[in-house]
């Protein structure tokens, strides 16, 4: 019964051990979780701002209606502007840059081919708005 009674209460410190851990482990994700809401809002607004200012959307535009070639110079300049703004967001200045350079294709090369090029600016759009990992 001793051994038993010892094999017992071992399990019960267990299962609190794990039960703190998991605790902490779903605190940690959450604090995570509202640091990149955050951080992605701030960069949000640091791109509303950004694009009223009219040397940048003037540089946006010249990048954008080159076409898909220069997606890439389009998002560099644009991340290169947002950290400026937003210090340490790195992944979401990436996510933000790269929909709004989607985007400004998109409307872009729908507004001067028709609807003929809306699908070769949809793939390439969508390659530069996941491109989130990448600074190019």
């Amino acid at each position: 019964d001793g051994v038993r009674d010892e094999a017992l209460s071992i399990t019960r410190q267990l299962v609190s051990a794990l039960r703190q851990l998991a605790s902490v482990a779903s605190e940690i994700e959450f604090e995570r979780k509202k640091k990149r809401q955050e951080d992605s809002q701030q960069v949000e607004n640091a791109l509303k701002s950004a694009i009223e200012e009219p040397e940048v959307a003037q540089a946006l535009q010249e990048l954008t209606s080159a076409g898909r070639d220069n997606l890439s110079k389009a998002k560099t300049y644009l991340t290169d502007v947002l950290r400026e703004r937003v210090p340490g967001a790195e992944k979401a200045i990436l996510q933000v840059a790269g929909r709004h350079i989607s985007k400004l294709l998109q409307k872009n090369q729908a507004g001067t081919q028709g609807a003929d090029a809306t699908g070769e600016a949809t793939q390439g759009s969508e390659e530069m708005a996941n491109d989130g990992e990448d600074s190019t």
